[in-house]
């Protein structure tokens, strides 16, 4: 029994050793199918306005590798707007927000400048 537990504590000491392996994060390829014709949007971005996007330093690379993807998939349609304001859906993100910053005490998620922009659209309706 005792040379098993040596056994096992060996393997399991040479099985935490070994490196994992990076892995390498695959990003969507733009989807030019999606034109101002087809899309539900008449509103796109610019891919290099994305490409320069300001991520805080602390932010990490899957970040970014997220939004590519996300507006790669989309051909760099807007996702939050509308030509007549904002989607309903952005009071629903803001209320869960403003739960969870409730709930777990968290503020650093609140962004009074993008606040006061998101209020500043809503008087635009």
């Amino acid at each position: 029994m005792k040379r098993l537990s040596i056994l096992f504590l060996f393997a399991l000491s040479l099985y935490s050793c070994t490196t994992s392996e990076k892995k390498i994060p695959v990003i969507a390829e733009r989807d030019t199918t999606i034109t101002k014709e087809i899309s539900y949007s008449e509103l796109f971005l610019d891919s290099v306005s994305i490409a320069q996007f300001e991520q805080p330093a602390d932010a990490p690379d899957s970040l970014h590798d997220q939004i590519q993807n996300f507006y790669n998939l989309r051909n760099y349609q807007f996702a939050w707007f509308f030509p007549d304001g904002a989607g309903e859906f952005v009071n629903t993100f803001l209320s869960l927000q403003n739960d969870y910053i409730h709930y777990s005490g968290d503020s650093t998620l609140y962004n009074p400048v993008l606040a006061a922009r998101i209020d500043s659209l809503h008087g635009l309706k």
